[in-house]
């Protein structure tokens, strides 16, 4: 019963990986198949050996070869040594494109090639938590604050002991810091 279980975890896994494509790659791909309806030389095959070669001039060859509408960014500086023999052209293109982190930008039938710009992900900051303690058995508050908004001490002395705590709007934003231990809270 064990192994069935570890053996399900590894397919399911390797099913997750062999389907984890970006949906960018997915996007490009999709582009590549419904532009090859009215450029054929998108699904015709090419045998090409290149090394240290601009990848202006590799696509440019393909393009010539294949009659295909390509543009390449003069900014795009990447040698390239790759040997393809028999690959489908759009093929060829996706492998340039997930190498060299390339985009392609599609205008009419003109294929576009370019960097792929640099996606920041920037990381949503988590709430900092307040060190605010309170003992509904003799009403003693403990705080340990360090540059706490006025408006976050007040609600979370509300949540925690059940009195409301209001802090004037033209100073909730006011940083306090402090550390009082077991004291009355009235």
């Amino acid at each position: 019963m064990r192994m069935k279980y570890i053996t399900y975890i590894i397919f399911c896994l390797l099913v997750i990986s062999a389907n984890s494509q970006t949906e960018y790659e997915q996007e490009i791909r999709s582009k590549l198949e419904n532009l090859s309806s009215q450029q054929p030389g998108l699904n015709e095959t090419v045998s090409i050996s290149v090394s240290d070669a601009p990848i202006g001039d590799f696509l440019s060859a393909i393009a010539a070869e294949h009659k295909l509408n390509i543009s390449v960014d003069q900014k795009l500086n990447i040698l390239i040594s790759n040997n393809f023999t028999n690959a489908k052209v759009t093929d060829v293109m996706m492998f340039l494109v997930l190498q060299y982190e390339l985009q392609i930008d599609f205008i009419g039938e003109i294929l576009f090639f370019k960097k792929r710009p640099k996606i920041v992900k920037t990381e949503v900051p988590k709430p900092k938590s307040l060190d605010i303690n309170y003992r509904t058995d003799n009403t003693f508050l403990s705080v340990n604050l360090k540059n706490d908004t006025l408006y976050a001490v007040a609600k979370e002395i509300t949540e925690k002991s059940g009195r409301n705590v209001v802090a004037s709007p033209n100073v909730r934003q006011k940083l306090v810091s402090a550390y009082i231990t077991n004291r009355p809270f009235e």
